[in-house]
């Protein structure tokens, strides 16, 4: 769970500072009133930015963390004086699920099924395989044993 946090912090660590901060680790977002882009979606830093934004999506669910909740969001702030935002707000895909600060892809039973399928199809053909190496070995090893008593 810690790399989806690590993976947003350095994306943002690295669009939004200026030199001296990033000497002292600190994020201060350059404008909160504005969503942040990372990972395909919108970050918004409030309730109110969120619920006043311009494009509202049906086919969408809402995330959010509270940074009070959480460790991995330390030194990330709204201005210079080093005020902590309350809360992170995103929206993921229906057919996926809020995870540390990105969308995870959800597997369907469907595609599970079928993932089950192609791995007992590959397993039946490497036992199957293996069996006719086995009886290969065996073979040659019997016309070995046999060739060597009739010569002798």
């Amino acid at each position: 769970m810690r790399i989806f946090f690590r993976n947003f912090r350095s994306s943002l660590r690295s669009s939004m500072l200026s030199n001296s901060l990033r000497m002292t680790g600190l994020i201060v977002i350059a404008n909160p009133t504005l969503p942040y882009y990372y990972g395909g979606n919108y970050y918004y830093w409030s309730h109110s930015h969120y619920n006043n934004r311009e494009t509202k999506r049906s086919d969408r669910k809402k995330c959010l963390i509270h940074f009070n909740e959480t460790h991995e969001l330390d030194g990330i702030y709204l201005d210079e004086n080093e005020t902590i935002p309350e809360v992170v707000i995103w929206e993921c895909k229906l057919d996926s699920y809020c995870c540390g600060m990105e969308c995870c892809v959800e597997i369907n039973d469907r595609r599970r099924q079928t993932f089950k399928i192609i791995f007992g199809i590959f397993c039946v053909l490497i036992i199957t395989m293996l069996a006719i190496c086995c009886i290969a070995i065996i073979k040659d090893a019997k016309a070995v044993k046999y060739d060597s008593i009739r010569f002798a």
